[in-house]
């Protein structure tokens, strides 16, 4: 009796081992692509998170509020603190220094155009912030390329003073 296997065997073989290394090169390249969208989506998070509370605070305690494009914020010392979006990062000037509170891993969009609406005392922030460099980090299916959007309303409480 012949020791050995059959060409049909091999074959079987060979297309066995073919379709387990294709399915696990999916898996991984599926994994991988999972955690680098989540990764995106925490830095685009932390990013606007950190503009938001940043831009809230100072807005909450000042004095007068001027929505030109960018928000003008007086502060009760007279101060001036302004918040622009340009060139898809949000800057902070205050006094001759500017400031960015978004770094270029992300690119901040504004919501129907303009980031600050001021209405009497009250002074709204909508903006859009996307990943700059990987895959739209938009957690839901159906809106593709728009971001995370983070919008408040905050209501000046020295206003007028």
């Amino acid at each position: 009796m012949k020791k050995g296997f059959s060409l049909i065997e091999i074959v079987m073989g060979v297309a066995l081992f073919a379709i387990l290394g294709t399915v696990s090169s999916v898996m991984l390249l599926s994994a991988m692509r999972g955690a680098r969208k989540a990764a995106a989506i925490n830095i685009a998070k932390n990013e606007g998170q950190f503009a938001l509370n940043a831009m809230v605070q100072t807005t909450r305690f000042a004095k007068n509020a001027v929505c030109s494009g960018a928000v003008t914020l007086t502060k009760t010392d007279d101060t001036t603190v302004v918040y622009d979006l340009a060139g898809g990062v949000i800057t902070e000037q205050v006094g001759a220094e500017t400031n960015n509170l978004t770094g270029e891993k992300v690119t901040v969009t504004a919501c129907g155009g303009s980031m600050f609406t001021c209405n009497g005392r009250n002074v709204q922030i909508c903006f859009n912030i996307d990943s700059a460099t990987a895959s739209d980090v938009t957690e839901s299916a159906g809106s593709v390329g728009t971001g995370i959007m983070f919008t408040t309303t905050v209501v000046l409480r020295n206003w007028g003073i």
